[in-house]
């Protein structure tokens, strides 16, 4: 009999034992890519989604290079696209998805929001302090004292990714964003998600 099974990313560092029980691992490429569907229409939060300085600095502070090592022991490689950029693919044709164009940084995501009318709060609160729409100002429709404050539902039931969105929230953290993490199942975060509507 044929027995396959998948080992996990945790559970990586046992890979030695397992063939030492007689086992072959193959590996073998999987295409997925995970996202954060921000609804630009939130009555609360929308108006930050829709800065893209403040997209760029909430991506400077996804860390994919340390997920990777820390969390899923070396088992995945970073995505800066809709395709992974391994292996090898024909569908991958320019440098921009082989390459982070937001690396991880918490002091870029700092400058980002102190440059455009945020007074951040390390472990704290950020808030607007320079409302507005010219250039040095927090963009329309965000108030002067508004927070950067919300959910983030993540899909329930795998540890590697109940970790990373731990770590997420604490680097947010960091720069005064608070993130209050939601799981759920795939299904209830679709059907959430969908209804995007003002």
């Amino acid at each position: 009999a044929l027995t396959l099974t998948e080992l996990p990313p945790q559970d990586e560092p046992q890979k030695s034992a397992v063939e030492a029980e007689g086992y072959t691992v193959n590996e073998a490429a999987s295409y997925m890519i995970d996202f954060f569907p921000l609804n630009f229409n939130n009555p609360t939060v929308g108006p930050i989604f829709r800065q893209l300085y403040f997209r760029q600095a909430f991506q400077h502070l996804v860390n994919q290079p340390g997920w990777i090592k820390a969390i899923l022991n070396g088992t995945a490689v970073p995505t800066y696209g809709p395709v992974p950029s391994d292996p090898s693919s024909p569908l991958v044709s320019s440098d921009p998805a082989r390459t982070n164009p937001y690396p991880h940084s918490v002091s870029a995501a700092k400058t980002l929001l102190t440059d455009n009318g945020w007074k951040v709060v390390p472990n704290g609160a950020t808030y607007c302090a320079k409302p507005g729409t010219a250039a040095g100002k927090c963009g329309a429709g965000i108030t002067r004292g508004e927070k950067i404050s919300f959910n983030l539902d993540y899909v329930a039931g795998t540890v590697s990714v109940a970790t990373e969105m731990q770590n997420l929230k604490a680097i947010a953290g960091e720069v005064g964003i608070n993130i209050s993490l939601i799981s759920q199942t795939l299904g209830q975060i679709l059907s959430d998600g969908g209804v995007c509507t003002a």
